[in-house]
């Protein structure tokens, strides 16, 4: 096979090594459950945050969450030549 003068060799891979050997020392194996954030409240507070107001459709914000009922209003976009 012809190796080109610009190769770039591929970097080691971890297929068949054990997951103690791979995380390494001072990684953590295991996700803290506590920091991981309830789906619950954050579909709660998506939906308190928009039940009061509407949402613009112009960059700058993100948009609600699907399972959030909302009013949008359409901004458009406008282009003067």
């Amino acid at each position: 096979m012809y190796v080109h003068s610009n190769h770039i060799p591929q970097p080691p891979h971890s297929a068949g090594l054990r997951y103690q050997v791979l995380i390494g020392p001072g990684l953590r194996p295991r996700i803290d459950a506590s920091q991981v954030p309830s789906p619950i409240e954050i579909v709660e507070e998506d939906r308190l945050k928009w039940e009061d107001q509407a949402y613009g459709t112009l960059p700058g914000s993100y948009a609600p969450a699907s399972t959030t009922d909302f009013i949008a209003i359409d901004q458009g976009v406008f282009f003067e030549f």
